[in-house]
């Protein structure tokens, strides 16, 4: 099943709180097989940059867009917040 942030639905991932997410988000990349340190060694970046974006402190398409993919959903599925300032689905 994909891991998906629906707000009427409250599946997939619960929380709104991007720090609380970012803990739901490792421990769902654990259950896959994958650290922040794979996505950090896949992507060429450190690990820090990929927890400070899953943490929400900084943004990157690049980041959240890999993390998605391996979670079986969009980045706008995963922070939605992100990307409804946007304008964006």
């Amino acid at each position: 099943m994909p891991l998906v942030y629906n707000s009427a639905e409250r599946r997939g991932l619960h929380s709104t709180n991007p720090l609380v997410r970012h803990q739901e988000i490792r421990e769902a990349l654990k259950l896959r097989g994958y650290t922040m340190s794979d996505i950090a060694r896949e992507l060429g970046i450190s690990p820090a940059s990929v927890t400070t974006v899953s943490q929400g402190y900084r943004r990157s398409a690049r980041v959240e867009e890999h993390i998605a993919q391996l979670l079986d959903t969009t980045a706008a599925g995963l922070f939605p917040e992100r990307y409804e300032k946007e304008g964006q689905p």
